[in-house]
């Protein structure tokens, strides 16, 4: 008899969350009390790993795609319930940070990183433009880890303190003069003879492309950040 999986009945996933649901139920309850333990969960479980399970988001086949999302989103919404039951403004900043800081070091370069553009207040109506054509995001994407690199060498703020990371999105943010001085500085950077960068002349023409963006939107009052394409 043939084995037909499509034939099969839905795995039952009621209890799936049983035991993060406990654990969220004990958070909130404690959230009044000391929070080292709160604090030591949320950085050993809610930075590498959570943000290494999103990455991997990207590698499911198209028939476990929707359902490995829909999990992935779930244990968003526990993670941040859960650092909000921490009573500490200065800890989501802090855990953001680390989150960036896993998602440089596990990003791979055939991973995209798009330009995300936001209107100025008085155009809210306008909704947030993606910049970059596919073959310029897969090539920023490619040299965004040497970019990182170059950018700390010549002493400017790397392009990832400008990623926006999930649920942030109408947060992150930020005025192009605050871009402007590390889009500058690497492009300068790539047009020196001496300076030796992979596939130099595709990634300086991409730079200079959201260098024009963000002058424009300067102009306008509006703000932007970087994606990574999941």
């Amino acid at each position: 008899m043939t084995h037909t999986p499509a034939n099969e009945p839905p795995i039952d996933t009621t209890r799936a969350h049983y035991m993060e649901q406990q654990a969220l139920a004990i958070a909130l309850d404690k959230a009044h009390t000391p929070e080292g333990v709160l604090k030591a969960h949320a950085r050993s479980h809610f930075a590498y790993a959570l943000v290494s399970a999103r990455l991997l988001l990207a590698r499911y086949p198209s028939d476990m795609a929707d359902a490995a999302r829909a999990m992935q989103r779930f244990e968003e919404a526990f993670a941040n319930a859960w650092v909000d039951a921490i009573d500490d403004a200065n800890f989501k900043p802090e855990l953001r940070q680390s989150q960036r800081e896993a998602l440089r070091t596990l990003r791979t370069s055939t991973q995209p990183m798009f330009l995300v553009t936001q209107p100025a207040k008085h155009l809210a109506r306008q909704s947030a433009v993606l910049h970059l054509d596919d073959l310029d995001a897969h090539a920023l994407g490619k040299a965004w880890n040497k970019l990182d690199e170059l950018a700390q060498e010549l002493g400017v703020e790397p392009l990832s303190t400008f990623i926006a990371l999930p649920g942030e999105d109408d947060t992150a943010g930020v005025p192009p003069h605050h871009m402007l001085p590390t889009l500058n500085a690497l492009i300068d950077a790539l047009q020196g003879q001496g300076q030796k960068f992979p596939a130099k002349r595709a990634v300086k023409l991409v730079l200079t492309q959201i260098r024009a963006v963000l002058l424009q939107l300067g102009e306008q009052g509006g703000r932007a950040y970087f994606e990574v394409d999941l």
